[in-house]
């Protein structure tokens, strides 16, 4: 608890570090290219096509419950492509950047919170997109912000405590950012993002629980449109404890292996 209170006193000054890079990195990604930061918006654009045409014309799925498909499937694709854009970029941030880890008053640890930044540009992107095709479905947005705001801390704070722990052990086992996409890949099935919760057999849904991120799609989803949270109170608990301690032993982690960086990179 200790090292977890001292990660997030620190996070001030990490967190402006953290935006000058992640502005930077905005700046040069797409330099040289005709349609610059356009593909910003035509990358996950493109993704949401795929999935609507897979879903929608080719297995004809006009609605999951009581929500067209594209809304159910855009209010948790925001998050979940937030979530694990944020966690497979943070992986090579340290293998990537010699540079700077061998600056010793470099905090290289900030690496990572730049991701979180770079990834909300996609994410605040695929929201503005779902508050769209809210209005083309001819509904109202009725956005929670606060609760969005908070679950969006949520998924930050997870995704900050995998990435932390994944980029570390990333500059001793390099084989670790190809099997950390195939499991994050996986994930993204067992997530109920273009299924629903009430499809799963009822004995089941106890498994399906451990997954924290059922709680952060589901909270998004209880956000955007302004309805109450369908899963039961105890799994906010459940994931809050999860995300302290992946997030405190990520920062463990990577404070204990970080002088050891230089040498083997």
């Amino acid at each position: 608890m200790r090292l977890i209170l001292n990660q997030l006193g620190r996070l001030p000054s990490r967190i402006k570090t953290a935006w000058v890079i992640a502005i930077y990195e905005l700046r040069t990604r797409f330099a040289g290219t005709a349609l610059g930061p356009l593909w910003v918006m035509l990358l996950p654009l493109s993704q949401i096509v795929t999935y609507w045409f897979v879903f929608s014309v080719g297995f004809k799925i006009q609605t999951l419950g009581t929500v067209p498909f594209i809304l159910y499937f855009l209010s948790g694709f925001a998050v979940w492509t937030f979530f694990s854009e944020a966690v497979i970029s943070s992986i090579g941030v340290v293998t990537s950047s010699p540079h700077l880890v061998k600056k010793v008053v470099f905090p290289v640890e900030v690496m990572v919170i730049t991701k979180i930044f770079v990834s909300g540009i996609t994410h605040l992107i695929i929201v503005l997109l779902t508050l769209v095709a809210m209005l083309v479905e001819g509904r109202t947005p009725v956005v929670d912000l606060m609760s969005l705001v908070y679950f969006w801390i949520g998924a930050a704070l997870l995704a900050s405590g995998l990435g932390w722990a994944l980029a570390a052990f990333n500059v001793f086992f390099r084989d670790i950012g190809q099997a950390a996409s195939v499991l994050v890949g996986m994930w993204f099935w067992f997530t109920p993002v273009v299924w629903t919760i009430d499809s799963i057999p009822e004995h089941l849904r106890g498994w399906l629980y451990l997954n924290p991120m059922v709680y952060i799609v589901e909270g998004y989803r209880a956000a955007l449109f302004g309805t109450p949270l369908t899963v039961s109170s105890w799994l906010g608990w459940y994931f809050w404890a999860v995300a302290l301690c992946v997030f405190g032993f990520g920062a463990l982690l990577f404070r204990r292996l970080k002088p050891e960086f230089a040498e083997l990179l």
